[in-house]
């Protein structure tokens, strides 16, 4: 399969919503998906920003998927960015785990900060899950073409697919040391 071939670009109804990820996927692609990534010594996880990381994840989860998933998965990570983007900030400001100038009022200025997905690791990627699954990812979809979807969607089968998608999602984050937390189903 042809990865850029299969990106789904045309879906997205700006770009922002993916280049941050397809830039680093080309770059993988040139290097036959090799990456150097550096270790926190104190944390013991890797210090690659989100961007990269959704790369990687599309990069090796491509050799074992068909086009038409692929491009369902591109979407499904193109949007789990979007919502870190949205939430990223104020979970890290909350959580007190970095000063960052600027960052007092209660949205971040475009203009002085990067996405927080260009600029941060993924160790907090999970605290956007619940959000992720009950508000954005449904809104996220009614603004794009998915008829063709077969595994996600508004339907109750195909929601049920983005939560355990989310959940293999996060887990994948967690066995590849770029964070410390799991996400688990409550399924009570």
């Amino acid at each position: 399969m042809n990865i850029l071939n299969n990106f789904p670009q045309d879906i997205f109804a700006d770009n922002q919503d993916y280049l941050g990820v397809l830039i680093y996927l080309k770059e993988l692609i040139h290097n036959s998906g090799s990456v150097q990534e550096e270790i926190n010594e104190e944390s013991l996880l890797k210090k690659t920003i989100c961007d990269q990381v959704f790369a990687i994840f599309l990069y090796k989860i491509s050799k074992h998927v068909t086009a038409e998933c692929f491009k369902e998965l591109c979407v499904f990570v193109c949007f789990f960015r979007k919502t870190l983007n949205l939430k990223g900030w104020e979970i890290k400001r909350s959580q007190q785990l970095d000063k960052i100038e600027g960052l007092h009022g209660f949205e971040y200025d475009n203009n002085n900060v990067l996405p927080f997905c260009e600029s941060n690791t993924a160790e907090n990627a999970l605290e956007i899950s619940n959000d992720f699954i009950i508000d954005y990812f449904p809104k996220f979809l009614k603004e794009i073409k998915c008829n063709e979807f077969k595994v996600l969607g508004e339907e109750e089968e195909k929601l049920k697919n983005v939560v355990y998608l989310t959940q293999h999602f996060c887990n994948w984050l967690f066995n590849n040391y770029y964070t410390n937390s799991r996400l688990s189903l409550n399924l009570n």
